[in-house]
């Protein structure tokens, strides 16, 4: 469960610091991305109303600001945990070339101090999870803790990550299409 919340931390920690939405809005976008409920008219309305889109105008403008770092590192976290399962069941670091040309991509992108510093931050974290899944070792937290690193740990961080994409893009719309 610890490798979960890790997977919550990369993304919304970035979704947070791209979209300069406010932790209570942050907040309700982590609860919509981990909800078990389908993303409905309602629950889309409710977070642009949060974080004070309202009209399609205000959304435009923070679709255009935020898609590309948000959408990029959600599949970013998808690619992760496909390299962590290669790196776990053949006992070497994967290379994980999709998640390094992502990474690549948004250094690109980005000329912002504090993004490069969280671009950063993202393949650290990369490197600590493909090492860890390779070696089946811990990955130490911030905190000092150890983080397990199993193959059903793996397993459920990618269910996840593979939910939290098909919801973003539900969510990230100008205007609410069910697309699944």
């Amino acid at each position: 469960m610890k490798l979960i919340k890790l997977l919550l931390v990369f993304i919304f920690i970035a979704t947070a610091v791209k979209a300069q939405i406010n932790v209570p809005a942050s907040n309700i976008l982590a609860y919509i991305m981990t909800s078990e409920k389908d993303v409905d008219l309602n629950e889309y309305n409710y977070f642009w109303r949060q974080v004070g889109a309202t009209n399609q105008q205000d959304r435009q403008f923070l679709l255009k600001k935020t898609k590309k770092m948000f959408i990029s590192i959600v599949i970013f976290n998808q690619h992760i945990w496909n390299c962590a399962e290669q790196s776990w069941l053949s006992g070497k670091k994967s290379n994980c070339q999709e998640a390094t040309a992502i990474i690549a991509d948004l250094k690109a992108y980005t000329t912002n101090t504090e993004d490069i510093n969280l671009i950063n931050s993202l393949q650290q974290k990369l490197d600590q999870v493909l090492q860890a899944s390779a070696t089946k070792t811990n990955m130490v937290a911030s905190n000092g803790q150890g983080i397990k690193i199993d193959l059903n740990e793996i397993k459920l961080a990618q269910k996840l990550a593979q939910k939290v994409v098909k919801r973003a893009n539900l969510l990230l719309q100008e205007d609410f299409i069910k697309t699944y």
